[in-house]
């Protein structure tokens, strides 16, 4: 593109919700979709194994095809979804936290079970979260990571503004 190259949203649905209608119900904001790749995977039936082979697989193949089709940014790729595709975003991006620029939570709530330690270089967002992602804060306070933005009440305009002020930091300064 004459602008650059295109910021990245890998964004995973709600459980048995179509790829498609994902994106045309829930990324509606006109400026966002001029300036931004916004990809869907097709998970698998069983939200629980979406964090498993396949579920990671599905995610990690729609990036790839993403960036081989278009010129990306690799350091603006985020990778997110809505409620149980959103809790599942913030596991594998704590799995890959070099792949992406941040991670969110859209309507559901993320952190259970996930070492908060590996995502000291890696800006979390959780909208909508309730007593698992409080935890997950709080636990990713204790072991120093402050990286992490919990509003309760956000939706697609508070991520889009997250989005703007979060860049992939490819060469930081201590692994710790």
């Amino acid at each position: 593109p004459k602008d650059g190259p295109y910021q990245v949203i890998i964004s995973i649905p709600e459980e048995g919700e179509n790829p498609q209608d994902h994106i045309t119900n829930h990324w509606i904001d006109g400026g966002l979709r001029d300036t931004t790749i916004i990809a869907s995977p097709k998970m698998p039936g069983d939200s629980k194994t979406w964090t498993d082979v396949e579920g990671l697989t599905a995610v990690m193949l729609t990036l790839r095809d993403v960036s081989e089709t278009y010129a990306i940014d690799f350091d603006r790729v985020f990778l997110g979804g809505r409620v149980r595709g959103g809790e599942s975003a913030v596991a594998i991006a704590n799995m890959f936290p070099s792949r992406f620029a941040g991670a969110f939570s859209w309507a559901g709530d993320a952190g259970e079970g996930i070492p908060p330690e590996n995502l000291k270089h890696m800006p979390i967002f959780i909208s909508g979260g309730g007593a698992r992602a409080t935890d997950f804060v709080e636990r990713a306070k204790a072991a120093g990571v402050e990286s992490i933005t919990l509003d309760p009440s956000g939706g697609e305009s508070e991520i889009i503004g997250w989005m703007g002020s979060v860049k992939r930091n490819s060469y930081p300064d201590s692994f710790s």
